[in-house]
């Protein structure tokens, strides 16, 4: 499975597979249930070793399109807003 050689490339050091955890517990799939609370912990994870883009995508969108108590506007705005800043866009600043 998938999950389990991401799992194992993660813990062996590889960054760049934390946000794919992310996003295969973000969605749910064949044999792994939605888990949000593991996908923000994957994401978190990402951000905090390498300052993924798409894990703070990933977390836009679990803020954004989520119920309860995922949901939060003010988060995914911010997350939208450091994404912009570190890719230099001209309208992050004004």
């Amino acid at each position: 499975m998938a999950l389990n050689e991401l799992l194992s490339l993660a813990e062996e050091g590889c960054n760049e597979a934390l946000s794919y955890i992310g996003s295969i517990y973000e969605l749910g799939g064949e044999n792994v249930d939605r888990d949000y609370d593991k996908a923000k912990y994957y994401y978190e994870k990402s951000i905090q070793r390498f300052g993924s883009v798409a894990a703070y995508l990933g977390l836009v969108r679990i803020h954004f399109n989520s119920s309860g108590s995922n949901h939060d506007c003010h988060k995914t705005l911010r997350y939208c807003e450091t994404i912009a800043e570190s890719i230099g866009h001209p309208e992050a600043y004004s």
